[in-house]
């Protein structure tokens, strides 16, 4: 597994946000992985080492997930606010041009980089969404988030993976690790 480094930057209304840098080439564009509503940085821990050292890799968390800080006011969390946090990021970085893997939430957050910075997008992969979203999956979606489950050991809190994700993600295993 190739090496990362843990860094931080700090969002336009001041929340500390985390991502994985994983070094590579500089004659490349960066590639950004973007995870999913409820994911974090470390979805993309074998793809992002498999292409480190070819290509820089940054995995952002977004705010609330991962080792992102929690914003107070609810509102900011949406993909626009999310691509605004990116955006500071790659401005810091001086990332002029990069290609995106978006996961979900992630691609929709592609999705909008390249209606407003279609200069800097060099290419883009799409996973797990596409131009139609259907209901059934938007309403499986938002049955989860914001529950604050906890559970009494490892095994109940992956037997409750396995009952949310179960039918619609057979690997579920991989989501516990």
């Amino acid at each position: 597994m190739s090496q990362f480094e843990d860094r931080y930057w700090t969002s336009q209304d001041g929340l500390k946000l985390h991502y994985r840098h994983y070094a590579g080439r500089d004659d490349r564009p960066v590639v950004l992985c973007m995870h999913g509503l409820t994911r974090n940085a470390r979805d993309f821990e074998d793809v992002a080492a498999r292409l480190a050292g070819e290509w820089r890799v940054i995995c952002p968390d977004m705010r609330g997930r991962g080792d992102s800080a929690y914003a107070k006011d609810p509102a900011t969390y949406n993909p626009v606010q999310y691509v605004q946090d990116v955006t500071v990021l790659l401005d810091e970085l001086g990332i002029d041009r990069f290609v995106s893997i978006g996961t979900s939430m992630g691609g929709l957050m592609t999705i909008i980089m390249g209606y407003t910075m279609p200069d800097r997008i060099a290419g883009a992969l799409f996973n797990d969404i596409g131009p139609q979203i259907e209901t059934l999956g938007l309403d499986r979606i938002m049955d989860y988030p914001g529950q604050a489950r906890t559970f009494p050991t490892w095994m109940h809190a992956a037997r409750a993976l396995e009952e949310t994700h179960g039918a619609a993600f057979p690997d579920w295993e991989s989501m516990t690790g």
